[in-house]
């Protein structure tokens, strides 16, 4: 359920997906969404997807300082243990007037495999990107309500779903919180 909101909110940020674009995990979003890019390049801290850095973003001193124009990090934040120094570290790695764009899953089942620390509601997230990127344009917003954050607990496929269904937001039901950060 929530690729239809992923799927939206990057369409909706393309122009921003250009230039030199870094993403975490692998280019697939720069690919599908980016416009004008001229490097798509990966940081991951998994050697199996051969990221173009292979570090934690927490800890990712060998990617130089203002050298990307985007930052994509797709549902990542929920997985990152030091979130703060990671998200200090995404917006050290963005040039001035760049952009870091996010999401962050609300509510759907969580991976059984992989530790999970941090779901947050919009305010929570608010809160978070106000201390670690003081004076960046930041916009937070909620996706979702409660028929498609039920149909994403029960595993229900997006396709079972109309975009009408899908496209009523209700903030007490967020399926997807979506940050997208101009820095400054």
């Amino acid at each position: 359920i929530d690729r239809h909101y992923v799927d939206a909110f990057f369409t909706a940020h393309r122009a921003l997906i250009a230039g030199r674009v870094l993403e975490i995990q692998t280019s697939d979003h720069t690919r599908r969404y980016g416009s004008g890019v001229v490097t798509a390049d990966t940081l991951d801290i998994n050697p199996a997807f051969h990221p173009t850095y292979c570090c934690d973003l927490a800890h990712a001193a060998d990617v130089p300082t203002g050298s990307y124009d985007c930052f994509l990090l797709p549902n990542t934040l929920c997985f990152l243990r030091d979130l703060d120094a990671a998200l200090r570290e995404a917006r050290r790695i963005v040039r001035a007037g760049g952009a870091i764009l996010a999401t962050v899953p609300g509510f759907v089942p969580l991976t059984p495999d992989i530790a999970d620390y941090w779901h947050a509601s919009a305010d929570g997230w608010r809160v978070v990107t106000e201390r670690v990127w003081p004076g960046c344009e930041t916009s937070i917003e909620t996706h979702g309500n409660c028929l498609a954050a039920a149909a994403a607990m029960y595993g229900i496929a997006v396709e079972e779903l109309t975009a009408r269904e899908l496209d009523v937001t209700d903030p007490r039901y967020p399926v997807l919180v979506t940050i997208a950060c101009r820095t400054r």
